[in-house]
């Protein structure tokens, strides 16, 4: 498992959050960070780019470490996630 797997199980474990809940809430932390950070409105692209950008690294990430680590890759799964 990579220490990325590792830190999202963690995560889930102690927060007492499911996994869906815990995307959601640091794609809202990315999207409001986003617009603190950079100056960006709520209504401009630019955040949704960055989560939607995050996302698909995390995803891309996950099918990495199926790769590597030997794990059944699923798609669909993966998609549903983004």
């Amino acid at each position: 498992m990579s220490p990325l797997q590792a830190a999202k199980h963690w995560t889930v474990a102690h927060v007492g959050l499911a996994k869906d809940a815990l995307h959601i809430s640091v794609a809202l932390a990315l999207f409001f960070g986003g617009c603190a950070v950079f100056g960006w409105r709520v209504g401009d692209w630019k955040p949704l780019a960055l989560v939607t950008v995050a996302a698909i690294a995390g995803e891309l990430w996950d099918l990495r470490d199926s790769i590597v680590y030997a794990t059944p890759m699923v798609l669909r799964a993966n998609w549903h996630e983004v």
